[in-house]
C-alpha cells in the first residue's frame, strides 16, 4: 500500500499529488481489508462498506493532515515542487 504513495509524483502540484497518493493507498488498504480481514465485519454488514469505513476513519484525516502540513513545511524550508522534466527535440533524421 504505501508503494502506492509513489504514484503522487505523477500529479502536478502538492496538495493534487498528496491526495492521489492516499486514494491509491485508500484502495489497496480496502483491497486487503477485504481479502485478509473480511470475517471481521459484524453480522449482517457488508464487508465492502466495513473495510472502506475502517479504512476511511483514518485514512482521510491523514490526507487532510498531510494537505494542510506538506505545504507549509515546503514553504518553511524553501523547496518547490520539482518542474515537470521538458521533452528532449524530435530527432527527425
Amino acid at each position: 500500500a504505501f508503494g502506492l504513495l509513489g504514484f503522487s509524483g505523477l500529479a502536478v502540484g502538492t496538495i493534487p499529488g498528496i491526495l492521489l497518493g492516499c486514494f491509491f493507498r485508500f484502495i489497496a488498504h480496502v483491497t486487503s481489508g477485504i481479502v485478509f480481514f473480511g470475517t471481521y465485519a459484524p453480522e449482517g454488514t457488508s464487508i465492502w462498506v466495513y473495510s472502506a469505513a475502517y479504512n476511511a476513519s483514518y485514512l482521510i484525516p491523514d490526507a487532510i493532515l498531510a494537505s494542510l502540513l506538506v505545504p507549509l513545511l515546503l514553504k518553511r524550508t524553501g523547496k518547490k515542487n520539482r518542474p515537470l522534466p521538458k521533452k528532449p527535440p524530435m530527432n527527425n533524421t
